[in-house]
């Protein structure tokens, strides 16, 4: 996408970091309350009428290197470091779920994570997002008897190649672990392994034109299934949630290739839309609607309607400049770490749109989807980032750190991409301010969201002002670590 002259500024945010006030002494495990489970409420994960969604968290038994064993609760988090953990659990399967598309879902593990299913391993990944799905192979999963679950996690941080950074003394502390909930989800068997949403106003908001890609891969004929190739009838259907017009689209017909992804594109408009705004968050409900012969399914996505624009040394929301108070969150609380169950992300987010704040940068780690959906639903603008923090020069110029943060930011665009609270991509904070850090940046912004339309957003480790490429908006930021006094006792200021 071609980005105006305009967006070269450096924007100043009041940009204020929100930490947890004191809290009781705890060991160095910590844990999350597996009696909230986390549980989607769009996507291919959701549970619908069709998909079967089962919370595997709870307790869980924990073996250390030296082979001891231990009882724990996941979610479960430590102090990042170089010790190799195996977490277990035993679960069982419902004979319902017998010849469905089988996955487990992992919503915050890091940062190496081998997976083994009744003796099979099926994934050993490494890599800087922290949340991702395993397929489970037909017939891997018993019905009649308890099933095995075996994670092994190793929490290491590269000085000079992983994001985050391996932490210095004076950083923050980073947790390693398994701390998301997990999950076994069983739907149909054609999955969509891509979504994008786009979508524009036009006659000067009277109308928003949309359009959703789909990726959809047949799952059948993993399952030996003889009928491999399909014919599907795919529409949507919408409903604002609150007070507006309903409205569908005709049926698409899609021939589903035993092996190969079908790219399907399904576009439509809603007339008199009512917009997202932080004053008014409205929102609609598409649904995905799937048909093949006399069965039918669904996949749900909530969705708003804005025009949101960096331009001329500020933020216009549907036309409109916007006076940004900005705060810096970090997803973690001396009795949780980082394994924060929703309602506990859902009481940090109402407090900072109670203090009268309108964004909000989630830094330190990319964001647990619960942030984007609250955010959507209380009008909080969302700045999501790659927990990439005070690199040098020297290390921003390889190509080592192109690479991973093209992939982080990719999933984060994949993720969250849908959400009309998000204002641009946090790539990372207090920076340094130079030729090799703005050509690291123009690169990012031609290759990984060129199509997207929202800036890069980056804070820089000063207060200089330089010309900046097309599609970055800039931060001016304190050197690093350096705090000042905030508001209250909970909330301290960060330039």
């Amino acid at each position: 996408m071609n980005h105006p002259p305009w967006q070269n500024f450096v924007f100043t945010l009041l940009l204020v970091g929100l930490f947890p006030g004191p809290g009781r002494a705890v060991d160095e495990v910590y844990h999350g309350d597996p009696a909230q489970p986390y549980l989607p409420v769009q996507g291919s994960f959701a549970p619908t009428a069709r998909t079967t969604y089962l919370p595997l968290s709870g307790t869980w038994k924990r073996e250390n290197r030296g082979g001891q064993t231990v009882e724990t609760v996941v979610p479960v988090c430590w102090p990042a470091g170089d010790e190799t953990v195996r977490l277990s659990t035993r679960f069982r399967v419902p004979d319902s779920l017998a010849g469905r598309y089988q996955r487990i879902v992992f919503w915050g593990a890091r940062r190496h994570v081998a997976v083994t299913v009744n003796g099979r391993l099926l994934e050993a990944r490494s890599g800087d997002w922290p949340f991702f799905s395993v397929d489970l192979p037909p017939g891997l999963l018993r019905t009649d008897t308890p099933n095995e679950l075996v994670i092994e996690l190793d929490g290491r941080l590269s000085a000079n190649r992983s994001i985050p950074l391996k932490p210095k003394a004076y950083d923050n502390r980073l947790y390693a672990g398994l701390f998301g909930d997990v999950a076994l989800v069983a739907g149909p068997t054609v999955s969509v392994e891509s979504m994008r949403w786009e979508s524009d106003l036009a006659e000067e908001g009277k109308a928003a034109r949309w359009r959703i890609r789909l990726g959809l891969r047949n799952q059948r004929i993993a399952l030996r299934d003889s009928s491999a190739a399909r014919s599907l009838k795919i529409h949507v259907e919408w409903r604002p949630l609150g007070r507006g017009v309903a409205g569908r689209t005709a049926p698409v017909d899609v021939a589903l290739d035993p092996v190969e992804i079908a790219e399907v594109d399904l576009s439509g408009e809603v007339g008199a839309p009512s917009l997202w705004s932080c004053d008014q968050p409205r929102l609609y409900r598409f649904d995905i609607v799937f048909t093949e012969g006399s069965e039918s399914w669904k996949v749900p996505l909530d969705v708003g309607f804005r025009d949101l624009q960096w331009r001329d040394g500020g933020l216009f929301l549907n036309g409109k400049q916007l006076e940004i108070r900005g705060i810096d969150l970090r997803l973690e609380t001396p009795e949780r770490g980082a394994a924060l169950a929703p309602a506990e992300i859902d009481r940090a987010l109402r407090k900072i749109k109670e203090k009268g704040f309108n964004l909000v940068r989630v830094i330190g780690s990319p964001p647990h989807p619960r942030v984007a959906e609250a955010c959507d639903r209380i009008g909080l603008l969302l700045v999501p980032t790659t927990g990439l923090r005070g690199v040098p020069e020297s290390l921003l110029a390889g190509e080592v750190f192109l690479t991973r943060l093209e992939g982080v930011l990719e999933e984060m665009n994949h993720w969250f991409g849908s959400h009309p609270s998000v204002a641009a991509w946090g790539v990372g904070e207090a920076l340094p301010l130079t030729a090799g850090t703005l050509d690291l940046l123009s690169n990012l912004e031609k290759g990984t969201i060129a199509e997207d339309g929202r800036p890069l957003l980056v804070s820089f480790a000063s207060n200089a002002v330089m010309p900046l490429p097309p599609g970055v908006v800039g931060v001016r930021e304190f050197p690093p670590y350096a705090e000042r006094e905030g508001f209250d006792e909970n909330l301290q200021g960060k330039g």
